[in-house]
């Protein structure tokens, strides 16, 4: 896909930015630092995660996959404070085929994983470096941002405050300027 992805929502458009990296990054934990600030300046947030390997979610046995078994292709599973759609036939690895989910219900949509589609998107580095630093490229097209972060943090560690309020506000404005 070489086109950016960019999705006319309710007048407004729907902000997409990518969260990449190498396996141990830190992407997860950028998207779970990331959505409360962004809240905090009343977006919406969601978010989609990319999944390398085969997902079998639904319970064997159960309703839901007996349905699919039956041979239903979408099954929706509806609960009292959650649901899951499962689409069990022609799944596509495309993310504008699920961008209907999204629409009009989010501002801002990060996205984890498929650095193959052109998107505005913050790239996580780990480097030999001590601190943490950021870049930004927003006169490009699409919107870019370089985090690179010591090798010496593993596991589930903070992004530093000040860093990821940077990030916030400046997703924030490229959002807004995106949406006029």
């Amino acid at each position: 896909m070489t086109e950016c992805l960019e999705k006319k929502t309710h007048a407004r458009k729907l902000f997409i930015l990518g969260i990449w990296g190498n396996s141990d990054s830190g992407k997860t934990r950028m998207v779970e630092q990331l959505i409360p600030l962004l809240k905090e300046l009343r977006f919406r947030v969601g978010t989609i995660k990319h999944a390398s390997h085969c997902l079998d979610l639904d319970e064997k046995g159960k309703d839901s996959h007996r349905h699919a078994m039956a041979g239903a292709e979408q099954v929706l599973l509806l609960g009292l404070h959650s649901a899951a759609f499962f689409v069990h036939e022609n799944v596509r690895e495309e993310i504008p085929d699920w961008l209907f989910l999204f629409e009009g219900k989010v501002d801002i949509l990060l996205v984890e994983g498929f650095k193959k589609t052109q998107m505005p998107h913050l790239t996580i580095q780990i480097v030999e470096e001590q601190s943490f630093s950021i870049k930004s490229n927003l006169n490009s097209r699409p919107e870019s941002w370089f985090l690179s972060r010591p090798k010496t943090h593993t596991a589930r560690f903070d992004f530093p405050v000040n860093i990821l309020k940077q990030l916030a506000a400046e997703i924030a404005s490229v959002a807004l300027s995106a949406k006029k």
